[in-house]
């Protein structure tokens, strides 16, 4: 009979740590977990159990029995490597079956052999442990025989690049069961976890694509005062293996030459697990988008010279078209808004991939802490879909701390609705205090409008800065439209009426130009997105147009058009550095110069601009303060090294022009900076301290600027 589902899953866990696991752990672990659940005999013997000699036992052993009553009580004797209740704490519900009943010379045998195992896995290779049942038979006393301490010290890896070798050695430097509890900071050396690691290395270089590889333990050397054991691993890693034409096999029913040059992308780039993943999940997809929903994919593989074929077996099984579409567990949302999106594929093709679509878009609003389908295929030839539904918090109040080198100190309030009146619209009220000034703002966003793919927001906003030179309060009303048309191209329609206030904070009037006006505008955004990482990439282009046309109003009407373009490359090298190379050009044509308000000019300087340059201080002044300009251009370069971990250094050189007007572009002033940085690379995106030397200063400049921003540079 099977053990209980619990015990099942806990040591599947431990069988997960490494590709082959240390099997006397693991069915000491076994032991363990099966008397926590009192799913063996007590009393059992512990040396079998250790060994992996199981019994099999029958429904009435696997009856719950009571906890064990305390009957023995085990001291231990000749300990110093760590104090006896860590020894006992390790042992754990291994030793149930002992103190739960008295004394005897097979619990005290028992009891010994489990410690002296224990031990050796904690960095004791040569104890030994005897034992003695104490005086009036109440007590096991166990003495030990510590011997010699054995870590692990220094793991040399050869024959690989270092940024791998550094991951290499991770396979050697995993903790051990019970490791925690010791808290020493050292990793016990045990040498079957080593031939263990000398394996998984193995397979690790497989999976890079070298299918050749040999990892061999060439040398193991012993510093006995400090008790470390140094191991030196030589990898042959062999040819890296390239990705040949695949074969599919199969009664396939479809036209084949679609999927084939699909495939062909994949040719010749190296035989790793993520471009035969991604084969396969090609293959999987092209079936799956033609309705046959149940297609299932077996991947073989065989080697010629060296490059490796895969082989693709399909099974299609039979095509569905979408039946009836039902929702459950809706409390608060309206289920029109789901239907009116999920119905629009209702006698179309059935696709998984495509339902798993919506089911992200619907999880992604952050309504629903669930959100289950199950499916229900009909004899006529139509599948039924249920999405069973669990909402979640969708109101939370919040606040926010900050810090930034332009902006100082930044403390914000929000209250933030995902479910406002039950449409799945988001309601944001938010509000926030910087070195700047003030900002507040409320908007409500609709992520699939009218049950489509566009994405509606408006916005209402007022705003308070000072910056160098002037003020400006500002209030406005805006709408956008965000429609994402594929994973590469997406476009963003805006329009915004802005009105607005200016007063001088050390700048003459006369560069403020409007001071008292009026703004509306329409705009579209274009962008090209081939990164592979939107928060923090590491290789691919990206580019984004801003077209826009307004008018100011605040005397005589003036009609202008502005036109930006941002694009940036990342290429990598080696293992993990990377090259960025960024461009930016932005221009303004207005016909009145004179009266056009600072505030709409462009401003340079700061952690994405000229790095020598603080935020919005490069380019034209008046009495040492910015007064913006018409036209620029920027243009970077970056290396990016990894340190160690998430840390990486870059170093980068800057260059960029700003001119008062679109005219006077080429013969603008250029602006070089060159600079040092360290950024960490974290999931909410890198955290970066960077410093930018002003290479061409003329007077009035500084000499150089330090940035702290989180983001990336575009």
């Amino acid at each position: 009979m099977k053990p209980a589902h619990h015990s099942i899953k806990f040591i599947t866990s431990r069988c997960l740590v490494g590709t082959g696991a240390r099997m006397l752990s693991v069915f000491l672990f076994l032991f363990s977990a099966l008397h926590a659940a009192n799913e063996v005999i007590p009393g059992a013997p512990a040396k079998e159990l250790a060994q992996g000699v199981q019994k099999k036992l029958s429904p009435k052993q696997l009856q719950p029995t009571a906890t064990p009553k305390r009957q023995t009580k085990i001291k231990i004797h000749g300990l110093t490597f760590m104090s006896e209740e860590q020894a006992l704490g390790l042992l754990g519900n291994m030793i149930d079956h002992i103190v739960g009943h008295a004394p005897s010379p097979s619990r005290a045998d028992d009891a010994a052999f489990l410690l002296e195992h224990t031990l050796r896995q904690q960095g004791l290779p040569e104890a030994q442990v005897d034992w003695r049942i104490g005086k009036r038979n109440r007590n096991i006393i166990l003495n030990v025989v510590q011997g010699p301490s054995r870590h692990l010290g220094e793991v040399i890896i050869s024959g690989v690049e270092p940024a791998m070798q550094e991951e290499l050695v991770t396979y050697f430097k995993q903790e051990t069961i019970g490791f925690n509890l010791l808290g020493k900071g050292q990793i016990p050396y045990i040498p079957s976890s080593v031939e263990e690691a000398v394996a998984n290395v193995t397979v690790h270089m497989q999976s890079e694509g070298y299918w050749n590889a040999e990892t061999s333990l060439v040398k193991t050397s012993i510093q006995v005062e400090q008790g470390l054991v140094n191991l030196h691993v030589a990898v042959k890693p062999g040819p890296l293996f390239l990705l040949a034409p695949p074969e599919l096999r199969g009664p396939i029913p479809v036209d084949l030459i679609p999927l084939r040059q699909q495939l062909s992308a994949y040719l010749g780039l190296p035989a790793n697990t993520q471009n035969i993943n991604a084969s396969r999940k090609t293959t999987l997809s092209y079936f799956l988008k033609l309705g046959y929903a149940f297609t299932e994919v077996q991947m073989d593989k065989e080697t010629v010279g060296h490059r490796l074929r895969l082989i693709f077996t399909v099974q299609t099984g039979n095509r569905y078209k979408i039946g009836k579409i039902n929702i459950t567990g809706l409390e608060r949302t309206d289920p029109s808004i789901l239907q009116r999106r999920l119905n629009r594929s209702v006698g179309t093709l059935y696709n998984p991939e495509k339902v798993e679509e919506n089911r992200r878009k619907f999880i992604s609003t952050g309504a629903f802490s669930s959100m289950l389908i199950d499916t229900s295929p009909r004899n006529d030839g139509y599948i039924d879909i249920t999405l069973r539904v669990q909402e979640g918090r969708a109101r939370a109040v919040g606040t926010h701390l900050g810090a930034g080198s332009y902006e100082g100190g930044i403390f914000g309030l929000s209250y933030l609705d995902r479910n406002f009146r039950g449409k799945l619209q988001t309601l944001s009220v938010s509000g926030e205090f910087s070195g700047l000034g003030l900002l507040g703002q409320a908007s409500i966003n609709d992520p699939m409008l009218f049950g489509s793919d566009l994405n509606g927001t408006l916005r209402v906003f007022l705003l308070s800065h000072e910056f160098d030179g002037y003020k400006k309060f500002e209030a406005g009303l805006g709408a956008e439209l965000v429609w994402i048309i594929n994973d590469n191209y997406g476009m963003r329609f805006y329009g915004e009426s802005i009105t607005a206030r200016t007063d001088s904070a050390g700048l003459p009037d006369e560069e403020l130009g409007y001071t008292e006006y009026e703004v509306w505008r329409l705009g579209i955004t274009q962008r090209l997105d081939f990164r592979d990482n939107a928060l923090n990439p590491h290789k691919g282009f990206y580019a984004e147009l801003l077209t826009e046309a307004g008018v100011v109003t605040g005397g005589s009407p003036i009609p202008y058009y502005k036109f930006e373009l941002r694009s940036s490359y990342r290429q990598p090298f080696f293992e993990s550095d990377f090259l960025t190379l960024t461009g930016r050009a932005g221009f303004n044509f207005n016909d009145d110069q004179t009266n056009y308000p600072i505030d709409l000019r462009f401003f340079l300087g700061g952690s994405d601009s000229v790095r020598s340059f603080p935020e919005r201080e490069m380019g034209p002044s008046v009495r040492g303060d910015a007064v913006g300009g018409e036209a620029y251009w920027i243009a970077s370069a970056e290396y990016n090294r990894k340190i160690k971990g998430p840390v990486y250094m870059n170093v980068f050189a800057d260059a960029g022009a700003l001119a008062r007007d679109t005219s006077g572009l080429d013969t603008a002033d250029v602006h070089l900076a060159a600079g040092l940085g360290f950024w960490l690379d974290l999931p909410i995106g890198p955290v970066r301290a960077e410093y930018g030397y002003n290479m061409n200063r003329r007077d009035g400049e500084p000499a150089g600027t330090f940035h702290f921003t989180i983001g990336v540079n575009f």
